[in-house]
């Protein structure tokens, strides 16, 4: 079975031809690699699919030299005639079946959902996942605990991860309970992040 390419959330790139000026997109993005950027994430919102693709196996060659995934967002067919390690999608329920289903077990499949309802619909859809990393604050009636409460009840095994820059108990809703992997105090440096994530996951072992 394919496994997963190895990463690091150290030092995480989204770049795109909208946000390096007068540079090139690979030029940017080398640089960057030779800097110690541990992910890269290409981001394209009005490039024709076909020179996407294009630009997206540029990048894939050059991150490839410094073993750093390269993740395509929110194009799925891209990413796949790519070669691209995953992509990052918006919080659609029925995006990450559809990203798995064609990028295969092996692919890093990103969600991100903007609400606690967002959140939610994705819980309950028959998305593959293996992390839920929340705020305890939330915007709505629902807060992190609660979240973290009905992930738990649904998705047995789900490592979570709560993040508040709060520190007295109160202000972050009550002790964190046994639903939740670790808890992280804002804020925080990227390698507490990063260490913390790979532990949950198991992926230094």
């Amino acid at each position: 079975m394919p496994t997963k390419p190895s990463f690091d959330l150290t030092l995480y790139l989204v770049v795109g031809s909208d946000a390096v000026g007068g540079s090139s997109v690979e030029d940017v993005v080398a640089a960057a690699l030779r800097g110690g950027v541990t992910v890269v994430q290409l981001r394209e919102k009005t490039l024709p699919d076909d020179a996407m693709v294009a630009l997206a196996r540029r990048l894939k060659a050059l991150a490839a030299r410094h073993g750093v995934p390269l993740i395509v967002n929110d194009r799925i067919a891209v990413a796949r005639a790519a070669g691209a390690d995953g992509v990052h999608l918006g919080w659609d329920d029925e995006a990450a079946p559809a990203a798995r289903a064609r990028l295969g077990d092996a692919a890093l499949v990103g969600l991100s959902a903007g609400t606690a309802e967002e959140a939610l619909a994705v819980i309950g859809s028959a998305a593959r996942f293996d992390l839920l990393l929340s705020d305890i604050g939330l915007p709505g009636d629902m807060n992190g605990h609660d979240l973290a409460a009905f992930a738990a009840s649904a998705r047995s095994g789900l490592k979570i991860v709560l993040m508040s820059a709060h520190t007295d108990p109160g202000a972050i809703g009550g002790v964190i309970d046994g639903n939740v992997s670790a808890f992280l105090r804002k804020p925080h440096r990227k390698e507490g992040l990063n260490n913390t994530l790979r532990r949950i996951l198991d992926l230094d072992t």
